[in-house]
């Protein structure tokens, strides 16, 4: 059953009756609370972790989750990311993000990319009702003071399908798409192919040694995405493009848990390129041919074995993922970057555009920095102390789990 006939099935509102209401024969009896936690303001901690660098824990497959967890526990509110891939300085034509070096207290070093790899786990998921899922283009936005988060109950999710998807991959991912709002009651609206092949191409950066690529036809995506507002008024989009297979020895590094994540800089272009032009929710998942069968297989990376998919967990975030405002519009409830307490990422990746803009911030607003050294980078990022600003650095998974609870006990 196709995902429209599905939908115009299911698309009808249930109906409650209050009349029971009126039969209550004792008065309502209200309760006065004296804890003192009634009386704090909101904790918010925003988690950035890099991938596409070879952050050994949140360069892989939702392996950062974990951390998140942690944090979600003690924090009121924790913002993080899907796809980010964070340019501090960019080129743009053709469809292609070309990067630049640059200095900051005389340290020269590459833009930092941070991807799919710390709410993303394929197949995999961790409902977590105080964490926000805000794409990366969006966090530098908010980090920056540009844009708004506006918390929702629910979004109208539409499907983008690559046109390049060859049939049978592309049944499995309206399968996919079927079997989530069947199981799990997710809002996925409507779907749409693009008029032409995307046609990804993806590389590693030979001078960072990061991952990168472009997408040769952006303007299928765009009219697709427009299509769907128009036709469908979807607020949230998940987009799926064919990615050229990888052969067997390119990724047997990262099967290892050892190499860089090759999907990452590509995959966070074509999120930045929708959400840049529409400011709504989006995040993609790739198309890809299951790999081969190997035994010598980490952990931090078997989520991307399970099957021909990483759509489920993409849209279970964008299902509740917050939409995004200009300050200037801003309405009551929605949080503001000078709401952010505190701000978490490894010691040696300060590099991106929301972290520098978060570390500029010179007012008694400005959030604490908490740097960790557990998660190593391969490639040369800027370090903390490039940014002069007071942190607390830590060394190991205990010490991330004692500054989680100092956190909140701290306002």
């Amino acid at each position: 059953m196709s995902l429209l006939t599905h939908f115009n099935q299911l698309n009808h509102k249930p109906t409650f009756h209050f009349n029971h209401l009126n039969k209550l024969t004792h008065p309502l009896k209200f309760q006065v609370s004296c804890s003192s936690n009634k009386w704090k303001r909101e904790y918010s901690s925003v988690v950035i972790v890099p991938t596409g660098v070879g952050a050994s824990i949140g360069g892989y497959a939702g392996d950062a989750l974990p951390v998140v967890r942690t944090l979600a526990s003690v924090a009121d509110s924790v913002i993080s990311h899907p796809n980010i891939f964070h340019y501090t300085q960019t080129l743009e034509k053709d469809g292609i993000y070309c990067t630049k070096d640059f200095k900051i207290h005389n340290f020269r070093f590459f833009i930092t990319i941070e991807s799919s790899q710390v709410l993303n786990a394929a197949m995999l998921y961790w409902p977590m009702p105080n964490v926000l899922y805000v794409e990366g283009y969006a966090l530098d936005r908010f980090a920056e003071g540009l844009w708004a988060l506006q918390p929702v109950h629910q979004n109208k999710v539409g499907l983008v399908l690559d046109a390049g998807i060859a049939e049978e991959l592309r049944i499995r991912h309206l399968q996919v798409a079927d079997a989530t709002r069947a199981s799990l009651g997710l809002p996925v609206h409507e779907y749409i192919v693009t008029d032409t092949p995307l046609e990804v191409e993806k590389w590693v950066d030979p001078k960072s040694g990061q991952a990168t690529g472009r997408i040769k036809h952006p303007g299928s995506l765009l009219r697709a995405v427009q299509t769907l507002r128009d036709r469908s008024m979807v607020n949230a989009v998940a987009v799926v493009a064919r990615f050229p297979d990888d052969d067997v020895d390119d990724v047997d590094e990262y099967r290892q848990g050892k190499g860089i994540d090759l999907l990452a800089g590509v995959e966070a272009i074509i999120s930045h390129l929708v959400v840049k032009h529409f400011r709504i929710p989006c995040a993609h998942a790739p198309a890809l041919l299951p790999p081969p069968l190997t035994q010598s297989l980490c952990p931090k990376s078997a989520a991307e074995e399970l099957g021909y998919t990483f759509l489920p967990c993409v849209l279970a975030g964008l299902a509740n993922a917050p939409q995004y405002l200009k300050s200037e519009s801003r309405t009551n409830g929605c949080i503001v970057a000078s709401d952010v307490d505190s701000v978490i990422l490894p010691a040696n990746a300060c590099g991106g555009d929301g972290v520098l803009a978060f570390a500029n911030k010179k007012t008694k607003a400005s959030p604490f920095f908490f740097f960790y050294h557990f998660s190593y980078i391969l490639f040369l990022q800027p370090p903390y102390f490039a940014l002069a600003i007071n942190c607390i650095i830590l060394c190991n998974s205990i010490e991330f789990v004692a500054a989680a609870n100092y956190l909140c006990a701290r306002e």
